[in-house]
Order: C-alpha cells, then sequence, then structure tokens
C-alpha cells in the first residue's frame, strides 16, 4: 500500500482534482451565461 500512496501519486491525484474542479468551474460559468443570454 505504501507504493499507491507515494507522494508522486498524491500530487498526481491532487492535480487531477484541481484540473476537475477548475473545469467545471468554467462550465458552470459558460452555462449561466449562457442560460442568461438565452433567457433575455
Amino acid at each position: 500500500m505504501s507504493e499507491v500512496l507515494s507522494a508522486t501519486n498524491l500530487k498526481f491525484l491532487a492535480q487531477g482534482m484541481w484540473t476537475t474542479l477548475y473545469l467545471s468551474f468554467f462550465i458552470i460559468v459558460l452555462s449561466t451565461l449562457f442560460g442568461t443570454i438565452l433567457a433575455v
């Protein structure tokens, strides 16, 4: 198990998590702007 939770793997997992959060935030902002434009 120590190999699975190595520093490199944890760094990779954290990077992937932040990328996912960043992308989802960007998509939410885009969809909100697009929805506002369509509503008007």
